[in-house]
């Protein structure tokens, strides 16, 4: 009995993700916290050969795939636009964008300035 409450407590209780919106040139745009399965294809896909994540890839890759039209399910970018965002201005909304969506990975931007790996947060 008391594993079917535990149970129901985490794996059966109702999946809150969390979303913030950001609003760029009058244009507003949300951004979404990912699944842990989301978050780990994310984090592979910028790991190198050497077993270390390159944080640009891994801020850039996260706009691609959590930015979304504000309540829909459609994503504003895809993964022909790397290039074109990879080339964006500092301080624009590339990354006013991958600070907000680094927050909803789980992933301490602070830490970041110091290693070369995203470093999940433990609160």
């Amino acid at each position: 009995m008391a594993i079917d409450k535990l149970r129901a407590a985490t794996i059966g209780a109702k999946k809150n993700f969390k979303s913030e919106t950001v609003e760029f040139n009058g244009v507003k745009f949300e951004i979404r916290q990912p699944s842990v399965g989301a978050r780990a294809e994310l984090t592979k896909r910028c790991t190198g050969s050497d077993g270390k994540i390159n944080m640009f890839d891994f801020l850039v890759w996260s706009v691609i795939e959590l930015t979304y039209e504000p309540n829909t399910n459609n994503k504003v970018f895809t993964a022909e636009d790397y290039d074109i965002l990879a080339e964006q201005p500092t301080g624009g909304f590339v990354d006013a964008f991958s600070e907000v969506a680094a927050s909803l990975v789980n992933v301490d931007m602070e830490d970041k300035k110091k290693t070369s790996s995203p470093i999940p947060k433990t609160n």
